[in-house]
């Protein structure tokens, strides 16, 4: 039996087989003690028999269904790791339409949990009433990196555009929200998943949308991603401006506290940047990712350069040649080299 339990996968079958034996106990069980409590002496044997069969029965059962809770928490965790996978790839199915944008659902995820190890080392200090589970961490790291996933369903010439939107394009923006709720309404395996993609653009004040909600009345959660979505949005690069300054970053939650974002989280924030005296919260590849272009036709350094043009992430440096280009490399940290194999002096496999 032991064996055979141990190829058991089927939680449906187990749950089957509990289900069954349990009657069989009550069954050998109870005709056993009636047979015992009828006394004859040729009947004493059998009823004995048959309690003691039924108690094995009964401890086989107890192993089935420890066996039983075992395999729910492995399919709990399985599923829960899965939903995890998937979310990072819709993540990463996101940020691709918004190339502008890339790493914003993960950097609002890691700011969201970094956000409650906070609280939490305040908690022990005794410098604050709130606390969070690891539980608490996993739904929320979730709700952070699908966030943005009503965005799916947004032309991509709007998110994209450059300039101004007219009041029907940030409309259309704006359901991102609803539509990413009711993208995510029916995930069960961890709860409220769908509370951060719908309501973390309620605002504490009741200006917010999409349903206006104010306070303590917003999710929680939502409104913890509130702020780590706005510090994101602040901190890292856009297609139309540069990242802002710490200050400026500071300057905006302190102006937001109490109108668009809840002030107890507002102020776990303005801690967090006040020890930050490096900017290390700055969105991790605001360094400007640089690219050596080698080629000695400057027509081809200036077609990288115009292709790139609108993505303010990359940094352009040219050589004319390898020497330059092995003069540019000990002197700056180089992340992508394009260069043309056939060049005069030295070629680009030398």
């Amino acid at each position: 039996a032991v064996l055979f339990l141990n190829e058991i996968l089927n939680i449906d079958l187990v749950l089957h087989i509990l289900n069954l034996g349990a009657a069989v106990v009550a069954e050998l069980v109870g005709n056993g003690l009636q047979l015992l409590l009828q006394d004859p002496a040729d009947q004493t044997l059998v009823g004995e028999d048959a309690v003691v069969v039924g108690n094995l029965l009964f401890q086989f059962l107890v192993f089935l269904l420890i066996r039983y809770v075992r395999l729910q928490k492995k399919r709990a965790d399985e599923m829960q790791k899965m939903l995890f996978s998937m979310a990072d790839s819709m993540a990463e199915a996101i940020e691709g339409r918004t190339p502008y944008n890339a790493n914003h659902t993960k950097n609002v995820a890691k700011r969201c949990i970094e956000m409650l190890d906070y609280i939490n080392q305040m908690h022990k200090d005794k410098r604050t009433d709130m606390y969070f589970s690891n539980k608490d961490k996993k739904q929320l790291y979730l709700a952070a990196m699908l966030h943005d996933i009503g965005k799916i369903r947004i032309p991509a010439e709007i998110i994209n555009k450059p300039g101004r939107l007219t009041d029907e394009e940030f409309n259309i923006i704006k359901s991102h929200s609803t539509m990413g709720g009711d993208i995510l309404k029916d995930i069960e395996t961890i709860e409220d998943v769908d509370a951060g993609a719908r309501y973390h653009h309620e605002r504490y004040d009741g200006k917010g949308y999409p349903h206006g909600l104010a306070g303590e009345n917003i999710p929680e959660i939502a409104r913890i991603l509130c702020v780590a979505d706005s510090y994101d949005a602040m901190a890292s690069n856009r297609s139309y401006r540069k990242a802002l300054p710490q200050e400026t970053v500071r300057n905006e939650i302190i102006r937001g506290r109490g109108t668009q974002f809840d002030p107890a989280i507002a102020d776990v924030m303005l801690q967090m940047i006040d020890e930050d005296k490096e900017y290390k919260l700055q969105q991790s590849d605001l360094s400007g990712r640089k690219i050596l272009v080698v080629d000695d036709e400057p027509m081809n350094v200036k077609f990288v350069r115009n292709i790139l043009r609108d993505e303010p992430r990359f940094e352009i440096i040219g050589a004319s040649g390898g020497k330059e280009a092995l003069q540019i490399l000990e002197e700056t940290e180089i992340d992508l080299i394009l260069l043309d194999v056939i060049m005069p002096e030295m070629d680009g496999l030398e």
